[in-house]
């Protein structure tokens, strides 16, 4: 193959703008596609941890987001009698890490990545339903009937990765035995919260995490152990002020009593077996559809970012030969 390749990316979260976009300013044919109908208020926050924010610098991407830097000094852990039982500086983690953590509101972080994207490299409400192989280049099919063609395919799809089932690697997605709540909230909804402090409040089987933001923002969770079947997706918020009624914490009921909007969410969470490669042929899967891991440490977004940092490299390193640039663990 000596045209240049033609790049399809399936899915729109950071990974695939990542990776779309270091391959854009590279000079590469890109495209992706994406099933959401629009891409704004899409869940809460995440957090951009040192290794994160390097790949980022590294692809030329760093710039973006720095209107929206917060500095965050220290953390505390509040018990279940509503006691500090945790006080500390991240002064010393960040030293050891060689940056600090930089929470951030993922909407804004894909907004400001698709914006950058060429015109119409983004397909919106476009959902692939099949792949198919043939000698000299993949063929795609989406749900609204169309087909489209490109040399590789990245699968960017996340934990329930459509292009997965192409890698022909057995895989199962496990549920973690927690349901998490989250969403953005403003600093007038929770007044006592330091805007420069990571807050974790502990409660029986639940934690609520608070992360402060830019523009005087608060990003939260709340995971709560319980069986898988045991969310109700129907009820809805009314379901965690029933879970919470009995906790016994000022910070959680104002969260829980925050106005409701279109940033919150309420989801199990699921961990991914490890799989023995992520490329076959000319497909290869990123991020969350590689390796979901539970949201622990917050490290789900640097991953992707690393991976599409990794895949980028490879295919800069093997422009004519798309098969070289697969890889695998």
């Amino acid at each position: 193959m000596t045209k240049a390749a033609k790049i399809a990316i399936i899915g729109a979260g950071i990974g695939g703008l990542t990776l779309g976009l270091a391959c854009q300013k590279a000079g590469m044919k890109v495209k992706i596609y994406e099933k959401a109908s629009k891409l704004h208020d899409i869940g809460g926050g995440i957090l951009l941890w040192p290794n994160g924010q390097r790949y980022l610098q590294w692809l030329g991407l760093g710039h973006l987001i720095q209107s929206h830097y917060i500095k965050v000094n220290d953390s505390q852990i509040i018990g279940t009698d509503g006691e500090v039982v945790f006080h500390q500086s991240c002064e010393p983690v960040s030293q050891r890490l060689g940056g600090t953590v930089f929470p951030i509101d993922r909407s804004f972080l894909q907004m400001t990545f698709a914006n950058e994207l060429e015109n119409k490299s983004l397909v919106l409400a476009k959902e692939c339903i099949d792949i198919c192989h043939e000698e000299h280049e993949i063929k795609l099919l989406f749900s609204d009937g169309t087909v489209d063609s490109a040399d590789i395919v990245v699968g960017a799809d996340g934990v329930r990765s459509i292009v997965r089932g192409f890698i022909k690697e057995n895989s199962y997605s496990n549920y973690t035995g927690y349901c998490w709540w989250g969403g953005i909230i403003s600093q007038h909804d929770v007044p006592a919260l330091p805007t420069d402090r990571v807050t974790t409040i502990l409660g029986v089987n639940k934690v609520c995490i608070v992360w402060p933001l830019n523009d005087n923002k608060f990003m939260w969770y709340l995971p709560i152990k319980m069986a898988e079947n045991e969310l109700n997706k129907a009820a809805g918020w009314k379901q965690i002020e029933a879970l919470c009624q009995d906790w016994n914490n000022d910070t959680v009921k104002q969260i829980i009593a925050a106005p409701t909007n279109s940033r919150n969410f309420n989801l199990p969470i699921y961990h991914l077996s490890p799989l023995s490669r992520y490329a076959h042929g000319r497909t290869v899967i990123i991020g969350d559809a590689a390796h979901a891991i539970a949201p622990i440490l917050g490290q789900g977004a640097n991953l992707a970012i690393e991976d599409a940092y990794t895949l980028f490299i490879c295919l800069k390193t093997f422009p004519t030969d798309i098969e070289k640039a697969g890889y695998s663990p």
